[in-house]
């Protein structure tokens, strides 16, 4: 999509969001030179493109420029749920400014859905931004100088890393079942999700009194049978992939699940694990393939990621293909489920993995 013409912009966002920014920067708008800040009297002037983070929506309204900006991108990273939270700032935003516009990483069919996909730009191969004010130097280094950040943050977290230089399988992300227990706890407190999601999540909550699994895969159907929102059916069915997945492949010696994000190791970012392979099992927030975690792997692991597309990226998904597509993803939990034997090596076990993964190609 040749949306974002300039080569230069001011970015708006907080700290944890910082490096996400300069990877989209790089490798999805093809920026040369960014600059962060948080004050916006510093650019208030003439022909400035910006790329503000949702959390600073209620500033920028209330500030008062004197330069409208020539271009104005806001991301909506967690998707519909973004939008929804933020609706009426976000339309107040676009009847105030023309040229701003929303990304989001959703690709379903909904209706009167008021942003672009992220999945209609191509994701670059190769890097360009060169110039990056307003961060400080381990951030950058972190970015620019992927190598050393590498060996710093294994010898850092030493013994622990050692574990790494053998051949794994790893998963970096939400999935356990603690991480269920919060998302369906999310969705029973927040008040923009609908009456029937909260029924369902219900449900699911009650069943942590149990001392059984969460899901079965006979849950994948049943949440198709929910009235409720086409994005939070998708939300729903990646919370019982990834427990279902996840809660199968823990029982491989060579599996290892890193679900918590406040960790100091880093195994996404990082080029220094040279055996270890990486899934990738998208976003649970959208069914288009342009996130971090996709430009990550291919940017340190090239060669070395399983890509699971239990959603396809290409397809805008409405209730009938969803249907559709829940009976390809119990299948291929059908046929995964007949390796049985989990004292097997992980060399055979990838080589399983890619034949069952042509299922989800169909």
């Amino acid at each position: 999509m040749d949306l974002i013409k300039k080569k230069e912009s001011h970015i708006v966002c907080p700290e944890n969001r910082i490096y996400e920014y300069l990877l989209f920067s790089d490798y999805i708008f093809n920026q040369s030179k960014v600059t962060f800040l948080n004050d916006f009297k510093k650019i208030d002037k003439k022909n400035v493109q910006i790329f503000l983070d949702i959390k600073f929506i209620n500033q920028f309204l209330n500030y008062d420029f004197q330069n409208i900006p020539s271009e104005i991108f806001c991301i909506l990273w967690n998707g519909h749920i973004d939008f929804l939270i933020n609706e009426e700032k976000l339309i107040l935003a676009k009847k105030k400014f023309n040229k701003f516009t929303l990304l989001g990483p959703c690709n379903l069919l909904i209706k009167n859905k008021k942003y672009l996909t992220l999945n209609s730009f191509q994701v670059s191969h190769n890097s360009i931004l060169r110039d990056i004010k307003g961060i400080n130097l381990i951030k950058k280094i972190k970015y620019i100088y992927p190598s050393v950040f590498s060996i710093y943050n294994f010898c850092k977290n030493l013994p622990r890393t050692l574990n790494f230089l053998d051949q794994k399988l790893i998963f970096v992300g939400l999935g356990n079942k603690d991480d269920v227990y919060n998302q369906i706890k999310y969705i029973l407190n927040s008040k923009f999700t609908t009456a029937n999601f909260k029924v369902w999540a219900k449900i699911i909550s009650s069943r942590f009194l149990e001392k059984k699994k969460i899901f079965k895969l006979d849950c994948l159907e049943q949440v198709y049978d929910f009235k409720m929102n086409l994005d939070e059916k998708y939300y729903a069915l990646n919370i019982i992939i990834r427990y279902l997945l996840l809660d199968y492949l823990k029982n491989l010696k060579f599996f290892y699940h890193k679900t918590n994000s406040n960790d100091a190791l880093e195994l996404l970012k990082t080029n220094f694990y040279k055996k270890v392979f990486q899934l990738n099992l998208g976003s649970q927030h959208g069914n288009g393939e342009v996130n971090a975690r996709s430009i990550l792997l291919k940017k340190f692991y090239k060669g070395r990621e399983i890509n699971l597309s239990f959603f396809k990226p290409n397809i805008q998904y409405n209730e009938e293909k969803l249907y559709n597509r829940i009976k390809i993803i119990k299948y291929f939990f059908v046929e995964l489920y007949k390796l049985e034997n989990f004292n097997i090596d992980i060399e055979y076990f990838l080589k399983k993995i890619i034949m069952i993964n042509k299922i989800l190609d169909e």
